[in-house]
């Protein structure tokens, strides 16, 4: 029993040695030293050599920060420069998608450590609002000119495109969220997945466009025309339809939950398998001749407002 008790305290020495022979080597006795002196009498520097690392860390935080913010800074003014001239407009254009959707690492705050650390090690990212928001203007200025443009991704929200033409231009995956697109000229125009949520389209011409997957919840669409549009699995909660012309118009999955759809032309319009769609809308229709919705809806029509099948009821 002695023996091993001896073997055990051995080996306890040999560990507790070998312990101390890893802190004293590795630095971080060097670093405990620096909070706890051995002599009472000698100051703790500890504090002091956090600080300076700390601002070391900040400072490297800063210029990768900066540096960024520079390489998009000359980007934008590349764009600005080129923007003006009529015959590589389009080039340039195609550019304003990609500069306002580069991220940057977060910016560091001296003041707030946790900003410092995540700035440099997190993969956490932000979007720059001012490039955003001069890029936007940019589009605003030459909004007349913007026919067969392409824009997928870019980010319009909020901005004055009224009266725009946007004829037959790619703004797949776009944000145009509350965006005035009042009278605005988009025939053709491909709008697959873009978020036209709350967008004011009153009297657009969409004829034709491409709306695939598009969000357009609470979108005001009064009197526009969607004459051919292909609106398959778009949401369009709540949206305004009233006076809108949807002849031919391809709804096949659409969400029209709550859409006011009052006097709106579904003449030929195929809303096979649309979502959320009563017959207390269909009934406030202009027309439903030669539209095609599912047998249940039908039979409803025809009992409660057959009218809206016949074509002479289009005038």
């Amino acid at each position: 029993m002695a023996d091993l008790n001896n073997r055990i305290n051995k080996m306890k020495i040999i560990l507790i040695n070998c312990l101390k022979f890893i802190i004293h080597y590795s630095g971080f006795e060097y670093i405990y030293r620096k909070f706890v002196p051995e002599k009472s009498l000698i100051l703790p520097t500890g504090f002091i050599w956090f600080i300076i690392i700390y601002v070391a860390l900040f400072v490297v935080a800063s210029q990768r920060y900066e540096n960024n913010i520079n390489r998009l800074e000359n980007r934008t003014n590349s764009i600005l420069s080129l923007i003006v001239k009529d015959e590589i407009r389009d080039t340039a254009v195609r550019f304003i998608p990609k500069v306002q959707n580069t991220t940057l690492p977060l910016e560091p705050k001296f003041l707030n450590p946790y900003t410092t650390f995540l700035s440099l090690f997190s993969k956490k990212s932000e979007y720059h609002k001012e490039t955003i928001e001069i890029l936007k203007g940019t589009i605003v200025g030459f909004k007349f000119n913007l026919q067969g443009a392409y824009l997928s991704d870019i980010n319009l929200s909020g901005a004055d495109l009224s009266g725009a033409n946007l004829r037959e231009s790619t703004l797949e995956g776009a944000k145009l969220i509350k965006t005035d697109l009042r009278g605005a000229n988009m025939e053709g125009a491909k709008l697959v997945s873009c978020d036209l949520s709350q967008a004011h389209l009153t009297k657009a011409n969409l004829n034709g466009a491409d709306l695939s997957g598009a969000i357009m919840n609470e979108t005001y669409m009064n009197e526009s025309t969607l004459e051919g549009a292909t609106m398959d699995g778009a949401k369009m909660l709540e949206s305004y339809l009233d006076r809108a012309n949807l002849g031919l118009a391809n709804l096949v999955g659409t969400d029209l939950e709550r859409a006011n759809l009052k006097n709106a032309d579904l003449r030929g319009a195929n809303m096979e398998g649309a979502k959320n769609l009563t017959i207390e809308q269909l009934c406030l229709v202009k027309t439903l001749y030669q539209s095609i919705f599912n047998d249940e809806l039908k039979k409803q029509v025809n009992e409660i407002c057959p009218q809206l099948l016949l074509e002479e009821h289009i005038d």
